[in-house]
C-alpha cells in the first residue's frame, strides 16, 4: 500500500458488530475501503454488503478461504465468533497479510498465545482503551502502588447478537481486564474468582502495582466505571450511562459511542499497517496476557474462590488440573 491509497480491508464475520459499527465506519473513512467480507449467512451478507456506504458494494463470500482468494486486499478485519478466531487469523497470516482481531481474542489462553506466535501477529480490537481509558493513562503515576475498581454492565437482549453468546467473564471480563493492566502497565500475579456465571462475573486481580476490583453483568442497565487510586487518593476515573446517561442517550442525537470507538480503532489499525505509532491498539501479546487472567480466574471459581497464578510464568500444565 503506497501513500495516499485506501488501506483494502476484509471482514470476517458479519454479525451485530459488524453491521453496526466495523461496516458504517469503514465507510465513513477516508483512509480505509472494504473491498470484501464473508459469513456463513446469505442474510448477514446481504445486509453488510448494503451497509457499506456510496461506493462500489463489497464482494461477498460464504468462507475465509473464499475471501481470501477473492479480490486483492491488504488487511483482514475478524470480527466473527470467538471460536473462528485462530483459524482465521491463521489463514491470513499464511498470506502476509496484518489482522485486527476483535475481543476476546480466543476461547482460551492457549488459543491466544497461538494468534501471538502468528507472523504478522494480529492487532486485538480491545475498544475500552479508547471509550473508556482514553486519556485517564497519562493522569496514572508509573510507579507505585495502585488500585483498580472497574465495572462494565450491560442488557445483551438489547444488543441482539446474531450468534455469539459468551458468557459474562469472556464478554466483558476481557475488557475489564485488558483496561485494568493497560492503564497501571501492571503484569498480572494472581486471579480470584468467586462469580463466573452466564450473566455476571466478579474477580479480584493482583497484579505487579496492586489490587484490581472487577465485575460486569450482561443482564443489567448499560454502566461502565472506572477508578484508580494511589496512596493520596483517585487519580483517574470515567463513568458512562448508568439510568441519566440513558435518558441522555435517547435525547441526543449524534454518532453511537461505541461506533465512534470503533472507527477511531480501524483508524489505528490503518496506521499500524502504514508502519506509522498506534499505541493504543491492543497487541496479540496482550491478548494472551489477558486470556490467561481469564483461564485463572476459572480455574478459581471452580477452586471455591482460591487465588491462582495468572502470570506468564504460571504453568501451563496447571491450566488444565482444576476439577470441572
Amino acid at each position: 500500500m503506497s501513500a495516499g491509497e485506501r488501506l483494502r480491508l476484509g471482514l470476517v464475520g458479519c454479525g451485530r458488530l459488524a453491521e453496526r459499527a466495523y461496516a458504517p465506519a469503514i465507510a465513513r473513512s477516508g483512509r480505509l475501503e472494504l473491498v470484501s467480507a464473508c459469513d456463513p449467512s446469505p442474510r448477514r451478507r446481504t445486509t453488510i454488503a448494503a451497509s457499506a456506504g456510496q461506493g462500489p458494494a463489497p464482494a461477498t463470500f460464504a468462507t475465509v478461504a473464499e475471501l481470501l482468494a477473492g479480490p486483492a486486499i491488504d488487511a483482514v478485519v475478524i470480527a466473527s465468533p470467538v471460536e473462528t478466531h485462530v483459524e482465521a487469523a491463521t489463514a491470513a497470516g499464511e498470506r502476509g497479510l496484518p489482522c485486527l482481531v476483535e475481543k476476546p481474542p480466543a476461547a482460551c489462553a492457549r488459543e491466544a498465545e497461538r494468534l501471538a506466535a502468528l507472523s504478522p501477529a494480529p492487532a486485538i480490537a480491545f475498544n475500552r482503551r479508547l471509550l473508556l481509558g482514553r486519556g485517564l493513562r497519562e493522569r496514572i503515576p508509573r510507579s507505585g502502588g495502585l488500585t483498580v475498581r472497574a465495572r462494565i454492565d450491560y442488557r445483551r437482549a438489547s444488543w441482539d447478537a446474531i450468534s455469539v453468546r459468551d458468557d459474562a467473564l469472556l464478554d466483558l471480563g476481557s475488557h475489564l481486564v485488558d483496561l485494568a493492566l493497560w492503564l497501571t502497565a501492571a503484569e498480572p500475579l494472581e486471579a480470584s474468582c468467586e462469580l463466573a456465571g452466564p450473566d455476571r462475573a466478579a474477580l479480584r486481580l493482583a497484579t505487579s502495582r496492586g489490587t484490581c476490583e472487577l465485575r460486569c453483568s450482561t443482564a443489567a442497565i448499560h454502566r461502565e466505571t472506572v477508578v484508580v487510586r494511589d496512596g493520596d487518593g483517585v487519580v483517574a476515573s470515567r463513568r458512562l450511562g448508568g439510568a441519566l446517561g440513558l435518558v441522555a442517550g435517547r435525547l441526543r442525537r449524534g454518532p453511537d459511542a461505541l461506533a465512534g470507538s470503533v472507527a477511531e480503532e480501524l483508524e489505528l489499525f490503518a496506521a499500524a499497517v502504514a508502519g506509522e505509532p498506534a499505541g493504543e491498539l491492543g497487541t496479540a501479546a496482550e491478548g494472551a496476557r489477558v486470556m490467561r487472567v481469564l483461564d485463572a480466574a476459572r480455574r478459581s471459581a471452580r477452586l471455591g474462590g482460591a487465588p491462582v497464578a495468572a502470570g506468564r510464568d504460571a504453568d501451563a500444565r496447571d491450566r488444565d488440573r482444576a476439577p470441572a
